[in-house]
């Protein structure tokens, strides 16, 4: 059956190929899914593996109790696969699968040479050095996910972020330089601040508010584009 679908999926168009996607996300038993779908990330066909990671990925954002399982089963592609695409899945399934522990695997692949790849991991580490490290990326998208997780999981005040912020208020990569200014308004940068609501005037998807005494901000994250 799931060979079937698999083999549908594969000439299949973008809308037809998230519905069976998902299809198989809601399949019962999942975790027949899952035994199957884990197998084929070896597969020698480039398509397979790909399509494969994509249902592994699905299935993760459903926290099925077998993630811890499912973790491990994916993390020695992390460094056999070397397809960037699919790659990518497979940081993000990663990732899903091992929430909320933490993620240091990813770290031996913050040098990528995929931007995207790269991309992925500054999105899902979950660690303040190497984020730091990624915030200073030659790709400004990088830049940008490595910063908008920084804000996500640190304090309003930590030194080391905010000299990151201040390095990168002026970043040519529209992403980089809006979270180093919502990082900076959040410490009380009020220029910062007069910046962002210029940009939530015309950027559906964003908005910054003053509280009595305190800046809050609230924003549609990229989730690692």
């Amino acid at each position: 059956m799931f060979d079937e679908q698999r083999d549908r999926a594969l000439g299949a168009g973008g809308g037809e190929l998230l519905e069976i996607i998902e299809a198989l996300a809601e399949h019962e038993p999942v975790r027949d899914v899952y035994l199957w779908a884990v197998r084929q990330i070896e597969d020698p066909s480039l398509p397979v593996r790909l399509f494969a990671v994509q249902v592994l990925e699905r299935l993760a954002f459903n926290r099925p109790k077998f993630s811890a399982e499912a973790a491990e089963a994916i993390r020695p592609r992390l460094t056999a696969e070397d397809d960037p695409e699919v790659l990518e899945s497979l940081v993000s399934a990663y990732a899903e699968f091992r929430h909320p522990h933490e993620v240091g695997e990813l770290r031996q692949l913050m040098a990528h040479p995929d931007d995207l790849v790269r991309a992925q991991v500054a999105w899902r580490l979950d660690a303040i050095e190497p984020l730091l490290v990624l915030a200073y990326d030659a790709v400004g998208e990088v830049r940008g996910n490595a910063l908008a997780n920084l804000f996500r999981r640190t304090e309003p005040g930590t030194t080391a972020v905010q000299q990151a912020y201040a390095d990168h208020r002026d970043d040519d990569n529209e992403d980089a330089r809006i979270e180093s200014l919502a990082g900076l308004a959040r410490d009380g940068d009020e220029d910062a601040l007069a910046v962002l609501h210029a940009i939530a005037a015309v950027q559906q998807g964003f908005t910054a508010q003053s509280r009595i005494d305190e800046i809050d901000f609230r924003r549609s994250l990229h989730f690692g584009h």
